[in-house]
Order: C-alpha cells, then structure tokens, then sequence
C-alpha cells in the first residue's frame, strides 16, 4: 500500500479480483495514468507484489478511459456517433 500511496496522483483505479462464490482474492487490477510504455514498465517493475514475484502472470494493456468522463460532452459524442453508426449499418444493403 505504500507504493500505490506513493503513486496515487496516476492512479485511476484500483481494485482486488476476487472469485465468484466465496470472495477469495484472485488478483489485482490497477488502472494506472502514465505518459508511455516506458513508465508503465518502470511502474510495474518496482510493484512490490511483482517485483516479489508473487503474480502468476501480469497483463498490461493500454486503454482509453471512456467512463466516468473527464469532459461530460466526450461521452455524449461517442454515444451519438455509436448511435449514427448502428443507424447506418441497419440501412446498410444485406449481402448474401
């Protein structure tokens, strides 16, 4: 808890997976706002549970943050074009 202390500013999220029936912890998932890949690294380096090599496995992935929304109007924009889009393929000619 004190690295993530030390690195709350970045953080977006975090979050223990757990398993379905029992609440049994599985896993962590940190969502985490860094400028690039070589930050993600250094951060995931230094993790104390993985630098102890406690996971099985770590998977980074980078993703774009659609909700809860910084700016209001971003989500409204992407619905409405989501909306145009599905609007469109409903008109769109069948291919056989």
């Amino acid at each position: 808890m004190e690295y993530i202390n030390m690195h709350r500013e970045r953080m977006v999220l975090g979050a223990a997976l757990l398993e379905d029936e029992d609440d049994v912890r599985v896993g962590m998932m940190i969502a985490v706002d860094l400028p690039d890949r070589q930050a993600v690294d250094a951060f995931m380096r230094d993790e104390p549970y993985n630098a102890a090599g406690i996971f099985e496995s770590v998977v980074v992935r980078k993703c774009a943050r659609i909700f809860p929304e910084e700016d209001r109007a971003h989500f409204d924009n992407l619905l409405r074009e989501e909306r145009r889009k599905a609007a469109q393929a409903n008109h769109a000619p069948k291919v056989a």
